[in-house]
């Protein structure tokens, strides 16, 4: 340990990490909804451009309802809208 510390202004101190590494290959789930028995939810995938994927969770198994080609999302609704319904 280092008996005479550097001090240095809060938010200005260098890190290992950065916030690409903390982001990086995270999928994102958003909208989620339960309607009777499923669930649904939208996934953000960094790995796919961003795409984003309407998925369900519907006796056990986990499908995407999207096509792999599609992106579902909206800018209609800046303020909350969502960019599907069930």
């Amino acid at each position: 340990m280092n008996p005479n510390p550097d001090v240095t202004p809060f938010g200005a101190w260098p890190s290992p990490i950065s916030a690409e590494t903390l982001v990086s290959g995270a999928i994102g789930i958003s909208e989620t909804c339960v309607d009777s028995d499923d669930i649904w939810w939208a996934e953000s995938r960094p790995d796919e451009g961003g795409r984003t994927a309407v998925m369900r969770f519907r006796d056990g198994e986990i499908e995407e309802i999207t096509p792999a080609d599609a992106y579902v999302r909206t800018l209609v609704h800046e303020y909350g809208g969502g960019a599907w319904w069930v």
